[in-house]
């Protein structure tokens, strides 16, 4: 019974052990297209500034304002808390949904635009879907969720840093 319990939970949120050469390739990969989303979402701020990411400029405020205790809450949250709990659902919980309904490559293109859809207002899921597909690559490739849980964490970790610095 707990072998087969363990066999579902592994199957149903792809918690597989990862290769390390693919949490590298992870790492990489949410450095390289992080950094395009980043770039991306200046710019359409820049063409649109009436319709500017108001998460970005509260989170913004919230850090420029915030103490030591502010900082390790908002690291903790955004770069592992957030990571985890998206990957499992998205990537985890509705990938093997649509998977086993449909296809795995339905999954990945529903999963991606779901999380890019999640992140709120137009400008933000225009960014943040590039990202979505990398994160849903990694998945296909991978059959885990480790690596786009790293990856995930990896390109807040890095879009918190330019927040904070």
């Amino acid at each position: 019974m707990l072998q087969w319990l363990k066999n579902t939970i592994v199957n149903v949120f792809a918690l597989r052990r990862p290769k390390p050469i693919d949490l590298l390739l992870s790492i990489l990969l949410a450095a390289i297209v992080g950094t395009g989303a980043s770039f991306l979402l200046n710019f359409l701020v820049d063409r649109f500034p009436s319709k500017p990411p108001v998460g970005l400029k509260n989170l913004s405020e919230m850090i420029a304002s915030g103490n030591g205790l502010v900082l390790v809450s908002f690291i903790l949250a955004v770069c592992v808390i957030a990571p985890i709990i998206e990957e499992v659902i998205f990537r985890g919980i509705l990938w093997r949904l649509i998977e086993k309904l449909i296809s795995t490559n339905v999954a990945w293109i529903a999963t991606s635009f779901m999380f890019a859809a999640a992140h709120g207002d137009i400008l933000h899921i225009i960014a943040v879907f590039p990202l979505g597909i990398l994160f849903g690559y990694l998945r296909k490739k991978t059959n885990n969720i480790w690596a786009p849980m790293i990856a995930h964490a990896a390109n807040n970790l890095l879009a918190s840093l330019t927040l904070i610095f």
